[in-house]
């Protein structure tokens, strides 16, 4: 885990693009969502920084025009965030794997673009059955069960996650074909065999909820002041830089086994 934060920590411009770029799209979300409360509040709006977070929050509720507009964003911004981290990904493990000119990982990332797509297309089967598997044993599960039944479906989903990080690095670093299904299936039996790996990816993973969770518990507790608001810009900030992190353990992973280690023949 120390390594794969040197590398973050060896990219600084990379991380500081990634930064703003997260910023930036949060900054966008929030100013509309402010222009829609501030016009349905019309002259009774305070426009200060934070201040009419509490207005916005009651008119979710009361007004379905800042509600629809919410709703809209709130989905936008996710559908952007995966295509963001789609797009770039490929750039990013170019040069956590190494020292590169921005150029070149801006040509990484575009000409990866398509074998990173495809790979995490296919990357989205196992992960259906596997987390259809857990959601169907949470909600069969009671009691005790029920609590230790979810921590197990969230390992799962940091597991899948590991494989499709592993994944792209096979196909962007070590010429693993794109458009093929075993390349995503290489990165499920990489992780399994790669408790290491696997271990250090779900705790940055851990680490990402963590501060989703901190952020929203922020957010609740202090809504509408400045000071929880640069909190939670920095929280978001960590969570880049987790990310970037748990991209760069599978980038030290290295290439997958070869196909007849890691689909043994029948004798």
């Amino acid at each position: 885990m120390r390594n794969a934060f040197q590398r973050v920590v060896q990219a600084p411009g990379l991380v500081l693009a990634f930064v703003v770029l997260h910023l930036a799209t949060a900054a966008f979300v929030g100013q509309t969502v402010r222009a829609a409360a501030g016009a349905s509040l019309g002259p009774y709006a305070v426009l200060s920084d934070g201040h009419l977070l509490y207005s916005t929050a009651a008119l979710l509720t009361k007004t379905p025009e800042v509600f629809m507009v919410f709703r809209f964003l709130l989905v936008g911004s996710s559908v952007v965030a995966l295509l963001f981290w789609t797009l770039l990904s490929a750039g990013a493990i170019t040069r956590l794997n190494a020292r590169v000119p921005a150029s070149e990982v801006v040509a990484a990332a575009v000409r990866g673009f398509p074998g990173v797509a495809v790979v995490t297309l296919w990357s989205l089967v196992p992960r259906a059955v596997l987390l259809s598997a857990c959601g169907a044993v949470v909600a069969k599960a009671s009691g005790g069960w029920k609590g230790a039944a979810l921590v197990v479906a969230v390992a799962v989903l940091f597991y899948c996650t590991c494989a499709l990080d592993l994944a792209r690095c096979h196909v962007v670093l070590h010429g693993a074909r794109r458009f093929h299904p075993t390349t995503a299936v290489r990165g499920y039996l990489q992780a399994l065999r790669r408790p290491g790996v696997l271990g250090a990816s779900m705790l940055m993973s851990l680490g990402q909820w963590a501060t989703v969770l901190l952020i929203l518990f922020l957010a609740g507790k202090g809504l509408g002041t400045a000071s929880t608001l640069w909190w939670i810009r920095g929280l978001s900030v960590l969570g880049v830089v987790l990310a970037l992190g748990r991209i760069s353990v599978a980038v030290g992973a290295g290439p997958p086994e070869p196909a007849a280690e890691a689909i043994p023949e029948t004798p």
